[in-house]
């Protein structure tokens, strides 16, 4: 999350605040400085492989959400899990025997924390019409709460039983990705993994009787379903109401471009009416059909005459301009020799 938001350079600090979480809890201090390069090394990798990848922060497109997954999540915590759990077979902190089962529960827990916690984080942070938040008042915030409780209730029921009704969480979580984007559907998504996470350390509904590393595997594609659930129909969402929007806004560009067409049609009409009396009258004086005309007269009747037919040639493009805009333009095909152009 630290990298997408401030980039590279922050692989310092993060390195930094990695080594001071796991000193206490490391195996040695030197265990503790290899496991933190691994974290920091793992969420660097995925960033920059999401980069490549055209990612968005937005998480408003399939192909976001699916490199969310693939890359930040499943293969780039596989990273940190195997550096870890190296670090702690080297050591002798864990027995060679139990090197999977310990990727396993690293690699799940890294993963989890990418598919939930990173979308609601930038949910939070992102500004953006697909990770808005949900309005607050009213129906809509009774409406929101209540689709929090019912992912929680259904999802405790769901694990304590061995009928793999799991399913049903998908459907709360779409209503809810549905009805508030990504800001409503991921503080859900991540409630249901945490009633899960519960049911798998306490063995009870589809846990029950599977091995630690059956447990991970059934609650990482649990995690996975939920999460890819959350982002496919929150970006369905987005980009149809986008489509919606770009469609109003070509309808109304479409009103307003034959409504100035109508306009020109019009003023160009109005005004060569009385352009050409003037024209007429102007030509009268100059013929002296009207009359004798002083000399001093000549010049400036000449001025007013190349202006009036300036003005009636600027009348002329206006209609011609909205022609073309009507399509309705004469077409002519003529013959030339593109030799001569070039």
């Amino acid at each position: 999350m630290a990298f997408l938001m401030l980039g590279r350079g922050a692989w310092p600090a993060i390195a930094l605040a990695a080594f001071a979480v796991n000193l206490p809890i490391g195996p040695s201090p030197v265990g503790a400085a290899a496991i933190a390069a691994g974290n920091t090394l793992a969420p660097l990798v995925a960033v920059e492989l999401l980069r490549r990848a055209d990612f968005h922060r937005e998480l408003d497109r399939l192909r976001d959400a699916i490199a969310l997954i693939v890359i930040g999540a499943l293969g780039g915590m596989a990273i940190s899990a195997t550096i870890g759990s190296s670090v702690l077979v080297l050591t002798g902190s864990v027995d060679v025997a139990n090197f999977w089962s310990t990727w396993a529960v690293w690699w799940t827990g890294d993963a989890m924390g990418v598919l939930l916690v990173a979308p609601l984080l930038l949910s939070l942070v992102v500004k953006a019409p697909s990770l808005r938040y949900p309005a607050i008042g009213g129906g809509v915030y009774v409406e929101w709460a209540g689709l929090l409780a019912a992912t929680g209730i259904v999802t405790y029921l769901v694990f304590q039983n061995r009928l793999g009704l799991q399913y049903l969480v998908l459907l709360i979580i779409m209503v809810a990705a549905w009805r508030f984007r990504l800001r409503g559907s991921a503080p859900a998504a991540l409630l249901a993994s945490g009633v899960a996470i519960w049911s798998a350390i306490n063995g009870t509904g589809p846990f029950s009787g599977e091995t630690l590393l059956e447990k991970m595997v059934t609650l990482q594609v649990f995690n996975v379903s939920v999460a890819l659930t959350s982002y496919l129909v929150a970006a369905f969402v987005e980009t149809r109401e986008r489509q919606e929007e770009m469609s109003r806004l070509y309808a109304s560009a479409q009103l307003a471009s034959e409504a100035k067409t109508r306009f020109l049609h019009m003023a160009a009409h109005e005004l060569r009416t009385p352009i050409t009396v003037v024209m007429g009258y102007l030509t009268m004086v100059a013929d002296g059909t009207l009359g004798s005309v002083p000399a001093a007269w000549r010049n400036p009747l000449e001025i007013l005459m190349g202006k009036a037919r300036e003005l009636n040639g600027i009348v002329a493009d206006l209609l011609e301009a909205s022609r073309i805009e009507a399509n309705a333009a004469p077409r002519r095909h003529d013959q030339m020799d593109l030799r001569a152009v070039v």
